[in-house]
């Protein structure tokens, strides 16, 4: 009896144990603070090790058990994300904390769905965050989410071994400098395998393309005020003749090569018997190289990464924007000051454990703050330092996305996928002309939408 009621006190000592830490089925241990304040973290699920890196901070963080804090932390796939946040929004039950892009976080503000977190940044963690970064999160001179990462979304990729076979003894700087190297690579390359990938469709073709459209034309297709489009300017066309060329030599391939089309097209890049010989690609990419190779150093020492040519060759400007993802306060949050000291105890007040992050995702993606940057720049990693400095360069002189509406942009986008499918149809000029008049038309169809929204960087001088 004496054995029994032993056994019996050591469960119940280890479940009040299991109910104040937990255990996680691998055995880690989970920390759970009894009573204390829970504040909800609603999260885009990306790759698994991206999922387990947040996890494992919110475990880090719920160590202290003193602290009257608990992170939870709730992840949802891209399809079932912004359903999410709306039904908990439209239930009075937004969660404390919660991702969103830079591009849609306008939309976010216009709606009232967060706060300015000025009140929660010291002037220390403000001055860190970079400029490039503190524009994409600034609206009326107050800044509304901290910025987590950047993604520059158009960079180069190329094969060396097949560059080498053909003679190319320069990587392409400017678009002329790319056509001579598909001309050469089309005369080696065998059926089934294609000189250069470029994002297909006019989803793809509108985000990938804005560093191009900076570069080339100066802007985006709006103007600052937002009420003026710009594709009469000649830069557009240009662009336009480029996707026109590439497609009607059948240089690129008409349809994705991979499951997740731009997303992951550089895995056709990175086979022993590549379907691809170069193609454009996010930053996120070099993550992707690593991970579809198994870090198979053979194929790995054989990419190069660069910027992507343009139009004069001069790579120093634009040739990317930045995407990437920023953490909101909720307005309906109910305790914004305790989701602040979890936002803050991730980003701010240590660059070895934001950094992480970084080091982990084998820095596809840029840092948003000189500490972290600094940090990086000291440690010693597995990627190629070019490769890190070509990703570092690109956001650096990268634009953020476009915020005004997303069907303005898409008529872009239209355009030069009309290139792409019809190219074999018709001459250039007549293509262009009428999707160029079609373009027209329908952006001033969309701004004039009673609700269409004011640019609020813009000074109308109302």
């Amino acid at each position: 009896m004496r054995k029994i009621l032993a056994l019996v006190i050591c469960l119940t000592m280890l479940l009040s144990a299991l109910l104040i830490s937990g255990c996680t089925p691998g055995g880690e241990e989970v920390y759970v603070e009894e009573g204390a304040t829970e504040i909800k973290v609603y999260a885009r699920e990306f790759e698994q090790w991206a999922k387990d890196h947040l996890n494992n901070l919110a475990n880090e963080f719920n160590k202290d058990l003193t602290d009257g804090i608990q992170v939870k932390i709730q992840f949802y796939t891209q399809d079932t994300y912004a359903d999410a946040l709306t039904v908990a929004r439209e239930n009075g039950k937004a969660p404390d904390l919660y991702m969103t892009t830079y591009g849609e976080l306008y939309t976010n503000i216009q709606n009232n769905y967060c706060i300015s977190i000025d009140e929660y940044l010291s002037t220390e963690a403000v001055d860190d965050i970079l400029d490039v970064c503190k524009e994409m999160v600034t609206y009326n001179d107050s800044i509304y989410a901290y910025p987590w990462n950047m993604e520059p979304g158009s960079m180069f990729f190329y094969r060396k071994d097949l560059f080498a076979e053909a003679g190319i003894e320069k990587v392409p700087t400017s678009w002329e400098e790319l056509y001579d190297a598909c001309e050469k690579l089309s005369g080696i390359l065998s059926r089934g395998q294609y000189c250069i990938g470029l994002p297909l469709g006019s989803y793809e073709c509108t985000w990938v393309t804005y560093g191009m459209q900076q570069n080339t034309t100066g802007g985006l297709t709006l103007d600052e005020s937002w009420r003026v489009s710009r594709l009469d300017e000649p830069g557009f066309k240009d662009i336009a003749e480029f996707f026109y060329t590439i497609f009607s030599n059948d240089w690129a391939p008409t349809s994705a090569l991979t499951s997740e089309g731009y997303t992951y097209i550089v895995d056709a890049l990175c086979d022993n018997n590549p379907k691809l010989a170069m193609t454009f690609g996010g930053s996120w990419s070099i993550a992707e190289i690593y991970n579809y190779t198994e870090s198979d150093q053979t194929i790995i020492d054989n990419i190069g990464v660069a910027p992507i040519p343009t139009q004069s060759g001069d790579q120093t400007g634009t040739t990317s924007a930045n995407g990437g993802w920023c953490y909101c306060i909720s307005k309906q949050s109910k305790n914004a000051d305790k989701a602040a000291k979890f936002l803050n105890w991730m980003f701010t007040e240590n660059a070895e454990r934001t950094a992480q992050y970084f080091i982990e995702a084998y820095n596809s993606k840029a840092p948003t703050s000189q500490s972290v940057k600094d940090y990086l720049d000291g440690y010693n990693s597995e990627v190629p330092q070019e490769w890190i400095k070509v990703v570092n360069d690109v956001a650096a002189t990268g634009i953020p996305e476009a915020t005004y509406p997303w069907d303005i942009s898409l008529e872009t986008g239209k355009i030069f996928e009309t290139m792409q499918v019809r190219c074999k149809t018709g001459a250039f000029e007549t293509l262009y002309a009428t999707a160029l008049q079609t373009a027209q038309e329908n952006i001033e169809i969309i701004m004039s939408r009673s609700n269409y929204p004011s640019n609020p960087k813009y000074d109308y001088g109302d």
